[in-house]
């Protein structure tokens, strides 16, 4: 049930951001427009059409293809994680109360430790996310001149 809601989910998103015919999402085409009400007439033809439009076509498929990549990739991760947690808790319970026992602390060590490495690695990636919006921004500086 959960992953036939994150497919519908997921679709309907697609739909909204991409439109119904597989153009570029629609915020982006916005933005696009945007810029280019905003530059000069020397600006404008500073380059011939077909190179810029194409070079923000391919920037913007780009963008919306890595970014929703990254978000199913993400979401499938912390809910792999969180059931994983899960699993481990329900075996350590099931083991104690098949044994007629209670759960030991030792049966709970996995969830611990996943409890504080994933926070871990979650610092890790967040730490270095100023320094990959700044090589992208050099990156698309680069490009543009």
């Amino acid at each position: 049930f959960l992953s036939t809601v994150l497919v519908r989910c997921g679709d309907v998103m697609a739909v909204r951001n991409r439109g119904r015919t597989g153009g570029c999402r629609q915020e982006a085409r916005k933005q696009l427009v945007a810029k280019m009400l905003m530059m000069d007439h020397e600006e404008q033809h500073k380059f011939p059409g077909h190179e810029w439009f194409h070079s923000a076509l391919s920037q913007v498929d780009s963008m919306v293809a890595d970014g929703y990549w990254g978000m199913f990739t993400m979401t499938s991760s912390v809910l792999a994680t969180i059931l994983c947690m899960v699993v481990l808790a329900w075996k350590a319970v099931y083991k104690a109360a098949k044994n007629d026992d209670v759960p030991q602390v030792t049966s709970f060590m996995p969830i611990i430790a996943l409890l504080v490495l994933a926070p871990f690695g979650w610092w890790l990636i967040w730490s270095r996310r100023k320094r990959a919006a700044t090589c992208i921004e050099e990156r698309l500086k680069s490009e543009e001149a």
